[in-house]
């Protein structure tokens, strides 16, 4: 059953925004009125269809072919330079680096007429040409990034057209599991490929890469090869339901085991994305661990659910509750908190400004600290606003102007890291003196290329590859010179100057 675009309109509002809304602006509607959604649920009667034939026609002509090629600059051998700069002088050393093109293969979902595709970051970083090819009239188009957000994997692209074939949406959140699904898209350049599985598991967050990533996947056994990134999970209606993301595999390819953006969430990523610009994240500032067996029964608790703070990060919201180190977090807003994984993703999701309360176990006494969650600054999301354009709120276009000084994707060396603005609260807090200037470190993964390396919540990043640093938004744009695979960070250390080597 489709809808009209108003009705699309006010159910996408019940359905993804709630109480709890991202949309500040109406820049979204554009895209979002002219989405097909359906909000019924599947039907679940026990039985089984003895074709999905009828079911597949639906989505597979909106499912598209995605080709990204990358131009980089290859540097030369040092050892061979040095053989011709000994034997033949200077001037046979070659000035010029050398290119080379990478290519990239994915899939993408067309949810609009107009040409609006959605699909993974990570199919088009770093891309400097994109390519779109539709399945029926192999026609090709060049498409445009519109937006994108490392830290989910959601992208949106643009190509130019009109009445093109779509996909239609479900509400993700009433999938279970349990459920058949199909997972459409062009794995190892074979298009128009459908697999079937059934959802083995939802609310995945700890299956993503390491770093800043909030994942909430779909996990499901239709088998998802290279080349299926960016493609659509559809439910047993034919309805988009997830794009196809990730699978855990140690060969590259399909192990039953498969991951989805819900569709719920990458429209909320994308709508938050062209109204704001970034993507609003709640913050507290700590740092969590994970219980275990032995560290649960230390503090003479059941079993491992729960968040331990591991550190309080300095005039962050978390601090100026009084939340201390040692703190077990056990439940958030009333819900139980299961792992460090869950409670972040949860925050995260909250919005900024809001009052949450943590019930917490310190010493013993169950307490509940209630905590004004700040906003979390994650660089690394991009928006077009050459072709997405918009009447900036009063007080936004220097923003705007700076945002696009950016680049669109977070520099190895920082992945995983949070960088704020050093002011004199973190200062004080740090004991560091007000001639120090750089990128304050306040959160590491410790998985993160950085965080592998020993980089440390507290250090204070000065220098990045003999480039000095006074900001953490020349630590971003260091990375735009950087061609290399490692890279050596200068920072400060209690007071001391030290170096850490960081490798992609």
């Amino acid at each position: 059953m489709k809808t009209s675009p108003l009705i699309n309109a006010l159910a996408l509002v019940a359905l993804w925004l709630g109480s709890a809304s991202l949309l500040h602006g109406q820049n979204s509607a554009v895209f979002t009125e002219r989405l097909t959604i359906e909000r019924s649920d599947i039907k679940r009667n026990g039985s089984m269809p003895n074709t999905y034939a009828p079911v597949i026609k639906r989505v597979l002509p909106a499912v598209v072919s995605i080709s990204s090629a990358r131009v980089t600059q290859r540097q030369a051998d040092p050892v061979w330079d040095a053989v011709l700069r000994r034997y033949l002088g200077e001037d046979a050393v070659p000035q010029r680096r050398t290119q080379r093109q990478q290519q990239g293969l994915g899939s993408g979902v067309l949810v609009t007429p107009e040409g609006f595709i959605t699909t993974n970051n990570h199919v088009i970083q770093g891309a400097n040409e994109i390519t779109v090819t539709l399945p029926k009239s192999q026609e090709s188009y060049q498409a445009e990034l519109i937006a994108a957000d490392p830290t989910t994997d959601v992208a949106l692209l643009k190509i130019d057209g009109t009445n093109l074939p779509i996909a239609p949406l479900a509400n993700s959140d009433l999938c279970d599991v349990g459920d058949v699904v199909l997972a459409v898209g062009n794995p190892f350049e074979l298009t128009q490929t459908v697999t079937h599985g059934i959802i083995s598991a939802k609310g995945r967050s700890n299956v993503g890469p390491g770093g800043e990533f909030y994942g909430d996947f779909i996990q499901t056994d239709a088998a998802i090869n290279p080349g299926n990134s960016g493609g659509a999970l559809v439910d047993s209606s034919g309805r988009v339901i997830g794009i196809n993301s990730m699978i855990y595999s140690t060969t590259g390819a399909s192990t039953g085991i498969g991951f989805a953006i819900p569709i719920n969430m990458a429209i909320r990523v994308v709508q938050s994305l062209l109204d704001e610009g970034r993507v609003n994240r709640g913050y507290l500032g700590v740092q969590l661990e994970s219980l275990d067996a032995t560290m649960a029964r230390r503090l003479g608790r059941r079993d491992v659910s729960g968040a331990l703070v591991a550190a309080v990060v300095p005039g962050s919201p978390a601090a100026k509750a009084g939340l201390q180190t040692n703190d077990l977090i056990i439940d958030y807003q009333g819900r139980r908190v299961t792992d460090r994984t869950k409670l972040r993703l949860d925050v995260s999701r909250t919005e900024p400004g809001s009052q949450v309360l943590f019930g917490i176990v310190r010493e013993g006494e169950v307490i509940d600290v209630p905590i004004t969650l700040g906003e979390r600054a994650v660089e690394g999301s991009y928006v077009n606003r050459n072709r997405w354009d918009r009447e900036p709120a009063p007080g936004e276009a220097v923003a705007i102007e700076q945002d696009n000084e950016l680049p669109s994707v977070t520099p190895f060396y920082l992945v995983g890291v949070s960088t704020p603005t050093l002011d004199d609260s973190i200062r004080e807090q740090l004991g560091l003196d007000k001639a120090y200037e750089g990128a304050v470190v306040v959160q590491v993964d410790a998985l993160s290329p950085a965080g592998r390396r020993g980089l440390q919540v507290g250090d204070l990043i000065v220098e990045i590859g003999r480039t000095p640093i006074t900001s953490t938004r020349e630590a971003l744009q260091a990375g735009e010179s950087i061609e290399g695979e490692s890279v050596v960070l200068g920072i400060i250390r209690q007071g001391k100057e030290q170096f850490v080597l960081v490798t992609r």
